[in-house]
C-alpha cells in the first residue's frame, strides 16, 4: 500500500515537479488539518 506517491519520470522539467511536490503538501496539510479538527480545537 503507498500512500506517497514517487515523483513521476516523465515530470522531468521543474514546473511539473514543483506543481507536484505542491499538490503532495497540500494534501498532506488537509490530512493534518482534519486530525487536528478531530481532536478538538487547541485552547
Amino acid at each position: 500500500m503507498k500512500r506517497l506517491k514517487t515523483i513521476k519520470p516523465e515530470a522531468r522539467n521543474s514546473s511539473e515537479r514543483i506543481n507536484f511536490m505542491l499538490e503532495a503538501l497540500k494534501k498532506a496539510v488537509y490530512e493534518a488539518n482534519i486530525k487536528l479538527i478531530k481532536r478538538g480545537p487547541i485552547t
